[in-house]
Protein backbone atom coordinates (compact mmCIF):
# COMPACT_ATOMS: atom_id res chain seq x y z
CA UNK A 1 0.00 0.00 0.00
CA UNK A 2 2.84 2.10 -0.16
CA UNK A 3 2.70 5.09 -2.92
CA UNK A 4 -1.15 5.13 -2.22
CA UNK A 5 -3.21 7.91 -1.21
CA UNK A 6 -5.15 7.37 2.06
CA UNK A 7 -8.87 8.65 1.97
CA UNK A 8 -10.54 9.20 5.06
CA UNK A 9 -13.94 8.84 3.49
CA UNK A 10 -16.69 5.89 2.76
CA UNK A 11 -14.92 5.27 -0.84
CA UNK A 12 -13.70 4.49 -2.60
CA UNK A 13 -11.29 2.19 0.06
CA UNK A 14 -7.40 1.51 -0.25
CA UNK A 15 -7.23 -2.14 -1.99
CA UNK A 16 -4.07 -4.19 -1.12
CA UNK A 17 -1.86 -5.01 -4.19
CA UNK A 18 -2.65 -9.09 -2.94
CA UNK A 19 -6.29 -8.08 -3.97
CA UNK A 20 -5.45 -6.11 -7.03
CA UNK A 21 -3.38 -9.45 -8.10
CA UNK A 22 -6.03 -11.72 -7.44
CA UNK A 23 -8.99 -9.40 -9.34
CA UNK A 24 -6.82 -9.48 -12.42
CA UNK A 25 -6.75 -13.63 -12.84
CA UNK A 26 -8.99 -15.20 -15.10
CA UNK A 27 -12.62 -14.90 -13.56
CA UNK A 28 -14.35 -18.54 -12.55
CA UNK A 29 -17.57 -19.46 -13.74
CA UNK A 30 -20.30 -18.50 -11.48
CA UNK A 31 -22.02 -22.28 -12.04
CA UNK A 32 -18.61 -24.53 -11.44
CA UNK A 33 -17.97 -26.43 -8.86
CA UNK A 34 -14.95 -24.26 -7.73
CA UNK A 35 -17.19 -21.35 -7.68
CA UNK A 36 -19.58 -23.11 -5.00
CA UNK A 37 -16.92 -24.30 -2.53
CA UNK A 38 -15.42 -20.72 -2.64
CA UNK A 39 -19.28 -19.34 -2.02
CA UNK A 40 -20.08 -22.46 0.75
CA UNK A 41 -17.03 -21.31 2.72
CA UNK A 42 -17.90 -17.69 2.43
CA UNK A 43 -21.42 -18.50 3.92
CA UNK A 44 -19.73 -20.84 6.75
CA UNK A 45 -17.16 -17.69 7.37
CA UNK A 46 -20.25 -15.67 7.86
CA UNK A 47 -22.45 -17.62 9.96
CA UNK A 48 -19.37 -17.12 11.84
CA UNK A 49 -18.59 -13.34 11.99
CA UNK A 50 -22.49 -12.68 12.60
CA UNK A 51 -22.60 -15.47 15.78
CA UNK A 52 -25.27 -17.40 14.17
CA UNK A 53 -26.48 -20.58 12.61
CA UNK A 54 -28.84 -19.40 10.67
CA UNK A 55 -28.98 -18.80 7.04
CA UNK A 56 -26.87 -15.53 5.89
CA UNK A 57 -27.95 -13.84 2.43
CA UNK A 58 -25.36 -11.37 0.57
CA UNK A 59 -27.00 -8.41 -1.96
CA UNK A 60 -25.12 -7.53 -5.12
CA UNK A 61 -26.24 -3.97 -4.51
CA UNK A 62 -26.61 -0.97 -2.40
CA UNK A 63 -28.47 -1.31 0.94
CA UNK A 64 -31.35 0.11 -0.40
CA UNK A 65 -31.76 -2.55 -2.80
CA UNK A 66 -31.68 -4.99 0.21
CA UNK A 67 -34.33 -2.80 1.99
CA UNK A 68 -36.33 -2.90 -1.18
CA UNK A 69 -35.61 -7.12 -1.92
CA UNK A 70 -37.38 -7.21 1.79
CA UNK A 71 -40.22 -5.43 1.30
CA UNK A 72 -41.00 -6.70 -2.36
CA UNK A 73 -41.24 -9.99 -0.59
CA UNK A 74 -43.23 -9.25 2.45
CA UNK A 75 -45.60 -6.53 1.71
CA UNK A 76 -48.69 -6.75 -0.09
CA UNK A 77 -51.17 -3.54 -1.20
CA UNK A 78 -52.70 -2.75 1.81
CA UNK A 79 -50.77 -3.97 4.57
CA UNK A 80 -49.79 -2.05 7.30
CA UNK A 81 -46.48 -0.93 8.05
CA UNK A 82 -44.95 0.98 10.58
CA UNK A 83 -41.46 3.08 10.07
CA UNK A 84 -39.50 4.52 12.84
CA UNK A 85 -37.79 7.30 11.44
CA UNK A 86 -34.27 8.69 12.47
CA UNK A 87 -33.39 10.29 9.53
CA UNK A 88 -32.53 9.15 6.07
CA UNK A 89 -32.72 5.62 6.22
CA UNK A 90 -36.45 5.39 7.96
CA UNK A 91 -37.65 7.75 5.52
CA UNK A 92 -36.19 5.64 2.75
CA UNK A 93 -37.95 2.22 4.17
CA UNK A 94 -41.42 4.31 4.43
CA UNK A 95 -41.19 5.50 0.54
CA UNK A 96 -40.54 1.75 -0.38
CA UNK A 97 -43.46 0.27 1.51
CA UNK A 98 -45.40 2.76 0.06
CA UNK A 99 -44.75 2.26 -3.14
CA UNK A 100 -45.31 -1.25 -2.75
CA UNK A 101 -48.67 -0.29 -1.69
CA UNK A 102 -48.62 -0.06 1.86
CA UNK A 103 -50.93 1.55 3.85
CA UNK A 104 -47.23 3.23 6.42
CA UNK A 105 -47.24 4.90 9.68
CA UNK A 106 -44.62 6.81 10.90
CA UNK A 107 -42.89 7.75 14.38
CA UNK A 108 -40.39 10.48 13.54
CA UNK A 109 -38.03 12.40 16.05
CA UNK A 110 -36.00 15.37 15.50
CA UNK A 111 -31.94 14.53 13.77
CA UNK A 112 -29.77 12.80 16.16
CA UNK A 113 -32.96 12.24 18.49
CA UNK A 114 -34.11 8.02 18.86
CA UNK A 115 -37.52 6.64 19.31
CA UNK A 116 -39.08 6.17 22.78
CA UNK A 117 -40.29 2.56 22.94
CA UNK A 118 -43.09 3.60 25.07
CA UNK A 119 -44.01 5.64 21.97
CA UNK A 120 -43.32 2.35 19.81
CA UNK A 121 -45.69 0.62 22.28
CA UNK A 122 -48.37 3.08 22.06
CA UNK A 123 -48.68 2.93 17.99
CA UNK A 124 -48.75 -0.73 18.27
CA UNK A 125 -52.03 -0.38 20.18
CA UNK A 126 -53.51 1.39 17.59
CA UNK A 127 -53.91 -1.09 15.09
CA UNK A 128 -52.14 -4.59 13.71
CA UNK A 129 -48.63 -3.42 11.69
CA UNK A 130 -47.60 -6.58 9.40
CA UNK A 131 -44.06 -5.00 9.64
CA UNK A 132 -41.82 -2.80 11.67
CA UNK A 133 -39.04 -0.85 10.08
CA UNK A 134 -35.90 0.49 11.66
CA UNK A 135 -32.50 1.89 11.75
CA UNK A 136 -30.00 0.52 14.10
CA UNK A 137 -27.12 3.38 13.84
CA UNK A 138 -29.14 6.18 11.30
CA UNK A 139 -25.76 7.34 9.65
CA UNK A 140 -27.24 10.15 8.26
CA UNK A 141 -27.88 11.75 11.91
CA UNK A 142 -25.53 9.73 13.97
CA UNK A 143 -28.46 8.30 16.27
CA UNK A 144 -28.57 4.97 17.63
CA UNK A 145 -31.26 2.70 18.64
CA UNK A 146 -30.84 0.58 21.23
CA UNK A 147 -32.30 -2.91 19.42
CA UNK A 148 -33.03 -4.60 23.02
CA UNK A 149 -35.56 -1.91 24.31
CA UNK A 150 -37.73 -2.83 20.95
CA UNK A 151 -37.09 -5.87 19.70
CA UNK A 152 -38.61 -8.82 21.85
CA UNK A 153 -41.71 -6.40 22.22
CA UNK A 154 -41.92 -5.64 18.50
CA UNK A 155 -41.25 -9.41 17.57
CA UNK A 156 -44.57 -10.35 19.74
CA UNK A 157 -46.62 -7.46 18.28
CA UNK A 158 -45.61 -7.89 14.40
CA UNK A 159 -44.98 -10.30 11.71
CA UNK A 160 -41.40 -8.90 10.25
CA UNK A 161 -39.09 -6.38 12.15
CA UNK A 162 -36.43 -5.46 9.05
CA UNK A 163 -33.65 -3.26 10.03
CA UNK A 164 -30.77 -2.10 8.79
CA UNK A 165 -27.47 -1.47 10.38
CA UNK A 166 -25.02 0.73 8.43
CA UNK A 167 -24.25 -1.17 4.92
CA UNK A 168 -25.05 -4.27 6.94
CA UNK A 169 -29.02 -5.71 6.22
CA UNK A 170 -30.24 -8.08 8.93
CA UNK A 171 -34.37 -9.21 8.40
CA UNK A 172 -35.00 -10.42 11.60
CA UNK A 173 -37.92 -12.95 11.18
Amino acid sequence: MKNKQFLMIPGPTPVPESVLLAMAKHPIGHRSSEFSEILKEVYENLKYVFQTKNDVFMFASSGTGAMDAALSNLVNEGDNVLSLVLGNFGNRWAKIASGYGANVDKIEVEAGQVINPEDVRKKLAEKDYKIVTLTHSETSTGAKTTLKQFAKSLLKQTQFLLLTELQVFVPCL
